[in-house]
């Protein structure tokens, strides 16, 4: 009984016998006819295999393909760009970008197999005007790892360095805003959010979020006393760090992305595509009270209202036209940082800030923060608010 082929061994064997076979001559219809067939099946397989054809590289393709029309370089331009840009090509210098593909796959009849080696598969709308992504600061941060040099001009390959950057983020496609709004529950402001530079912003979150080792989310472990405990790491001198530990240890994620020039984010709560809940802080504001309270408010709307319905919610915390979802956070945030029975929002000194933060077991920038914003006076108490935070967080 024959069985496929396994071995280098069984293949020399397997031809051996084709040969013994084929000199026999045997009439069709024949016991050593039908092996024939079925010998000469089981070595195509294991050829196909072990001996794989290797694919033209689509340089040699393209040149092939100029040969067997007739075509001289001028005749690429209007797949290529320019004459340049077709000498450039074909010597190695400039890779093909997408575009270029698409339109040598369309005009030319090269197979995308051979075209799209070594590229990622993008499966994102075709609509998407790539070149509005800020593609010199994500390459800035090294969204793009080492880029080819054979890459001439960022904005030619940016579906590629995009796309191929969100091909490694679970979800990052489908995160789009409205373009983006339609997916995430923001805060109304009257600025409005560049929405590339706000998708870039929420794909590296999701990237950065995903690395993070943490443990196994709980909801029951958020509960009013946690938040207290939270807030008063603030007295802490690596607080902000001690804080961030905190949260990964009882399985939410917490990270700090800047923000991108043309957004006016403070902060997000999200889910990654896993279900696994995410706070992040732009630090948009280098102050250690915006640093508490927008953590404290992020992580209100992790306990609150983040479902599988509303995976998003960014905040611009300077909005002042607040819904019903906004001012819950708020609260939990406020009374977590400061409790109710402590506040009276009458602080006439310095010395009744650190009264206050003493009682409260925080950090006086945090009461200090409070007063400014509820009396809309932010000349008062510069000094006690004016601590950065951003250096605790330099490696991001």
């Amino acid at each position: 009984m024959m069985k496929l082929i396994k071995s280098e061994s069984e293949h020399q064997a397997a031809l051996a016998r084709l040969d013994e076979l084929f000199d026999l001559d045997p009439a069709p219809g024949t016991a050593e006819s039908d092996e024939i067939d079925v010998l000469a099946l089981l070595i195509e397989a294991y050829e196909k295999e072990a001996f794989p054809i290797d694919l033209p590289s689509p340089v040699e393709a393209v040149k092939f393909r100029m040969e067997q029309q007739g075509l001289a370089q001028k005749d690429l331009v209007p797949y290529i760009g320019s004459k340049s840009k077709v000498s450039e090509v074909l010597s190695g210098k400039r890779a093909l970008s997408l575009n270029m593909i698409r339109k040598l796959h369309e005009g030319l009849g090269i197979p995308y197999d051979v075209l799209m080696q070594n590229q990622v598969p993008i499966d994102l709308p075709r609509e998407v005007d790539w070149c509005a992504f800020p593609l010199q600061e994500m390459r800035k941060r090294g969204l793009f790892g080492q880029i080819n040099e054979t890459y001439v001009n960022i904005k030619e390959y940016a579906e590629e360095l995009v796309g191929g950057f969100f091909s490694k983020v679970p979800g990052a496609s489908q995160s789009a805003p409205a373009l983006l709004r339609s997916t995430a529950h923001a805060t109304s402001n009257s600025k409005v959010d560049d929405p590339y530079a706000l998708w870039a912003w929420k794909a590296e979150t999701m990237f950065k979020a995903a690395q993070l080792h943490c443990g196994t989310y709980d909801q029951e472990v958020l509960t009013p006393i946690f938040f207290r405990d939270l807030a008063t790491l603030s007295t802490e001198t690596d607080g902000p760090i001690k804080a961030m530990q905190v949260l990964s240890a009882v399985g939410v994620r917490a990270v700090v992305v800047p923000k991108y020039e043309g957004t006016y984010l403070d902060g997000a709560a999200f889910l990654l595509a896993d279900g696994q809940p995410v706070v992040a802080l732009t630090l948009r504001y280098n102050r250690l009270d915006n640093f508490w309270f927008t953590l404290l408010h992020e992580l209100a709307h992790v306990r609150l209202h983040l479902t599988e319905d509303n995976r998003w919610i960014l905040d611009n915390l300077d909005d002042l036209g607040l819904d019903k979802m906004e001012e819950e956070a708020n609260e939990l945030a406020q009374n977590s940082l400061i409790p109710p029975e402590l506040w009276t929002g009458v602080i006439a000194d310095e010395h009744d800030v650190y009264n206050v933060a003493k009682e409260a077991k925080v950090h006086p920038a945090i009461v200090a923060g409070r007063i400014r914003h509820e009396k809309g006076d932010h000349a008062r108490f510069t000094h006690v608010v004016k601590e950065p935070v951003k250096h605790y967080f330099s490696g991001n």
